[in-house]
């Protein structure tokens, strides 16, 4: 079953490309409807209050410049007097009004301004008087500033919780899924596991799933907004200044695809002159030998200061063009507000007009700066987001037929017929593998790689079919048998997910309750663990794994042992630590692989000598290919790759862990 046919991703557009920037779309199509009215409907609510609150500030600074105070003449009274009442004063001429609050406001405003200013001024004469309108502006914008706080907080708090919730659907696929595939990634090593992208991806695209619905659709409708309320101030001055702002913004991308051009160029050459610094140092032993005075080439100093101008003017490549930039910026900020202040002289424009124009060019700031910020978030997300649905879009390796037969216990060997077996990046990870298992033989493998063993578990196992030749169970195909009868008879004990975080016996019995206590006492005193675990704080009760006890490396493979012996499989494989084991717990160890591979047959990745001394046969693998096989003793005799791979892992002046290079190239 793939992902996109599960229950949970059901809601939502699904069939949005991952490969055509639509992985994070698709993530957040499992938002359903009703959240995305939500995040909707506090964007609009966030914006709008925004815009009102602008225009009553605006409102407010007109009442303050004019102090409610304006002149009209005789021959417009009859149309002023029905919502401002008589004049304070007269003349012949004009009439003078005092303290009028939003009268001169509503006198001199053309269209829906100076109509809304007459109706408020009739509606409710406190709008009339300076003083009472400067209290009712005062606790509106304070209502409206409180709502555009709330509205904001609201939103934020829906994006985070949404996201969230996205997340937490993606990682319980991630979590179905991975018992899908099984344990196909043993014969996947450059595939992002379950657990990579549980973790990190999955959070990568919760941020960039809250970023963006807390930025989407809330900044553009406020860019919008404010862009018309600049141009119903001044359409002329609005136009000036966004296409001022277009051309600084252009002369700014370029200047800055400029410097980054002029960054790289001189990177690279102060690369290189810290690259002929180096080498000089690399080669003193040859230098004092021949007592030079310098390294071939170009002296020293002379170098060195290369390397100085080169760092120096690499730090300070576009230094120039962000100080033009800026001064730029500064020169059109000063001539915008040059002509606002002559328009405002001339009276062609009002300070409500002059107000309103220079708070939303002022407020543009915000939603542009969360557009620019937008981007790179939007891109990590997409990259998360992506690798997610490529591994819920993956299709298990293997499936079973639906005339699988019950596989018998294993009665002779294991076999691998010219077994050739390729990752999904076709690199071949095993080659031509002809090899038995016998039952009730301890067969050890030693590999100048890291991905020979997981790659024969996951074909014994059947996580993975190979890509040519057979996998045969005393003869049978196990492509033609049933997962079920296959995997009870095959115990896997690898250093990857070695334990569970939970007790003893929960790692033991794995929860299952067909288990007593006493199998699970008795499968530890098999693997001589039982004895340490008695000293545990909790004993079997203790809590060990991530959030528990730490167990030294010959603690936790004895307990992965331990919970494959109580499952009696008939083939067992095993993966020794990497980690040093402490000379006293060798023993037991060794005790311990004995027991545990009595009547059946035993596979181990051997990280110790002992192992391969005591093993009945030795599989030497390079380059994925079997390249020796035979007791310990005579391929130290006769393979001298063997020999040479021996030395440089376990010699006490060797490297550890060998990687021999290899010469295939997939």
């Amino acid at each position: 079953m793939s992902a996109a046919s599960s229950p949970s991703t059901a809601s939502g557009p699904m069939s949005l490309s991952t490969s055509a920037g639509g992985a994070l779309a698709r993530a957040a199509g499992r938002l359903p409807a009703p959240g995305r009215a939500a995040v909707w409907s506090w964007s609009v609510l966030s914006a709008a209050a925004l815009l009102v609150f602008l225009v009553l500030l605006a409102v407010t600074i007109d009442v303050l410049a004019t102090r409610g105070d304006f002149l009209v003449r005789r021959s417009e009274l009859d149309s002023v007097q029905p919502w401002a009442g008589a004049p304070d004063e007269g003349a012949p001429s004009f009439g003078l009004y005092l303290a009028r609050g939003l009268a001169p406001l509503a006198a001199h405003s053309q269209g829906a301004t100076g109509w809304l200013a007459q109706r408020a001024c009739a509606a409710m004469p406190a709008f009339a008087q300076t003083d009472a309108c400067l209290l009712l502006l005062s606790l509106m914008l304070f209502a409206v500033g409180a709502t555009c706080v709330a509205s904001l907080f609201a939103l934020d708090r829906c994006a985070k919780r949404f996201a969230v919730g996205v997340a937490a659907t993606l990682r319980r696929d991630i979590h179905r899924h991975a018992f899908v595939l099984g344990g196909s990634d043993l014969a996947a090593p450059g595939v992002a596991g379950a657990e990579q992208l549980f973790g990190s991806a999955a959070e990568s695209v919760r941020y960039a799933l809250a970023r963006r619905w807390k930025t989407l659709p809330q900044a553009p409708l406020l860019l919008a907004l404010l862009v018309a309320a600049a141009l119903g101030s001044h359409v002329w001055l609005a136009l000036t200044a966004l296409l001022s702002a277009g051309l600084l913004w252009y002369v700014a991308a370029s200047q800055a695809a400029r410097a980054r051009r002029q960054r790289a160029i001189l990177g690279d050459r102060a690369a290189l002159q810290m690259d002929t610094l180096l080498d000089g140092l690399a080669h003193v032993h040859v230098i004092s030998g021949y007592l030079l005075e310098d390294a071939p080439g170009a002296p020293f100093l002379e170098t060195s200061q290369r390397h100085t101008q080169q760092a120096t003017e690499w730090r300070q490549a576009g230094t120039a063009s962000r100080l033009f930039l800026q001064l730029a910026v500064l020169a059109v900020a000063v001539a915008l507000l040059a002509l606002l202040g002559i328009n405002v002289a001339s009276q062609r424009i009002g300070m409500f007009e002059a107000a309103l124009f220079a708070s939303s060019l002022c407020a543009l700031w915000l939603p542009l700066q969360q557009i620019a910020s937008l981007q790179a978030v939007l891109d990590r997300g997409e990259a998360a987001a992506a690798a997610v649905f490529r591994y819920l879009d993956r299709v298990p390796d293997v499936g079973q037929s639906p005339s699988a037969i019950h596989l018998p216990r294993l009665a002779r060997q294991v076999q691998f017929e010219n077994v050739t077996l390729r990752d999904k990046a076709s690199h071949r990870l095993l080659d031509q593998v002809s090899l038995a298992l016998p039952l009730r033989g301890r067969v050890a493998v030693l590999s100048t790689d890291d991905r020979a063993l997981p790659a024969l578990a996951a074909l014994v196992a059947r996580f993975a079919d190979p890509t040519s030749g057979r996998v045969l169970w005393d003869g049978q195909d196990v492509r033609d048998a049933t997962f079920t009868s296959l995997r009870r008879q095959t115990a896997l004990v690898l250093q990857k997910g070695l334990l569970f975080s939970a007790t003893v016996a929960e790692n033991i019995a794995c929860g299952e309750t067909r288990y007593t206590e006493d199998d699970v006492i008795r499968a530890a005193r098999l693997v001589q663990a039982y004895d340490f675990i008695q000293r545990l704080p909790q004993g079997l009760a203790t809590p060990v794994g991530r959030h528990g006890l730490w167990l030294d490396p010959s603690e936790a493979l004895r307990i992965g042992l331990a919970r494959a012996v109580l499952r009696d499989p008939a083939l067992l494989i095993v993966e020794e630590p990497w980690e040093e084991i402490d000379p006293a717990a060798e023993a037991l160890v060794d005790q311990a692989l004995a027991a545990a591979g009595e009547n059946r047959a035993l596979l181990i990745l051997a990280t110790r000598l002992a192992t391969l001394r005591t093993a009945d046969r030795v599989l030497f693998f390079h380059e994925g290919s079997l390249r020796a096989e035979g007791p310990h003793a005579d391929l130290v005799q006769q393979n001298d790759l063997y020999r040479h791979v021996l030395y440089l892992r376990f010699n006490e002046y060797g490297q550890g862990p060998c990687v021999v290079p290899s010469r295939q190239a997939g």
